[in-house]
């Protein structure tokens, strides 16, 4: 039996890092500054050198490349250029999808994006596909109906920032390698920082077994 207090604290943390990172966060100057509910914060420099400029820069000219590496970007160029911080979110992301569906990781990570409609089913909504205007037959996945918007939110925000010819619902970024399809991923960024912030990681697994609503116990409060 798992620990729900942890449970609890790891769905918080999955929450804080999707609540924050919305596009014009994604798009902003870097670094990016994600603030927790406990008062700690992760810093994101997106693959630059963590230096100061007094540091790093020694005439005028490298002040200038400094800051404009950092700049606000356009949000087509977010998946190209801040794809660690890409997968940090739709690590989160998948997490969140799996406890809130009790999906197996594999079949979750070959899921194509797509228009989805929405039936309520007592305490869960139903997942409907959209086919060209049709409506679709059997539902593809029910939800706790507290994420029906956080789901909508999401797939918003992959049609803000992702490449429109990738139909994944969930497109990690590989920038070195071509992954085999429907390669599950490892959640490195997740592990690494809650091993820095002391926070139980729970695998998909585990988190499909529990299925549990943390979101309708109040882990979308405010930060």
């Amino acid at each position: 039996k798992q620990n729900l207090t942890e449970t609890f604290a790891f769905g918080h943390f999955l929450m804080d890092v999707i609540s924050y990172l919305s596009v014009e966060k994604m798009v902003g100057r870097l670094p990016i500054v994600i603030p927790l509910r406990d008062g700690r914060t992760i810093i994101n420099h997106c693959g630059l050198q963590d230096k100061t400029l007094e540091e790093s820069c020694q005439t005028t000219a490298e002040k200038n490349r400094f800051l404009e590496r950092r700049a606000p970007i356009e949000p087509g160029l977010v998946f190209a250029k801040r794809h660690s911080l890409v997968n940090f979110r739709i690590e989160a992301e998948i997490l969140v999808f799996i406890s809130q569906t009790g999906m197996n990781l594999s079949q979750a990570a070959t899921l194509k994006k797509g228009e989805f409609r929405f039936q309520s089913d007592g305490a869960d909504v139903l997942v409907y596909r959209v086919y060209k205007g049709r409506r679709g037959g059997e539902a593809e996945f029910a939800i706790f109906k507290e994420y029906a918007p956080l789901f909508k939110s999401y797939t918003e925000w992959l049609d803000a920032l992702s490449d429109p010819d990738d139909d994944r619902l969930f497109p990690f970024v590989y920038p070195h390698k071509i992954p085999s399809k429907g390669a599950a991923p490892r959640f490195q960024a997740m592990i690494g920082r809650c091993e820095i912030l002391e926070i139980k990681y729970f695998r998909p697994l585990a988190l499909r077994k529990t299925r549990i609503n943390w979101l309708l116990r109040k882990s979308r409060d405010p930060i």
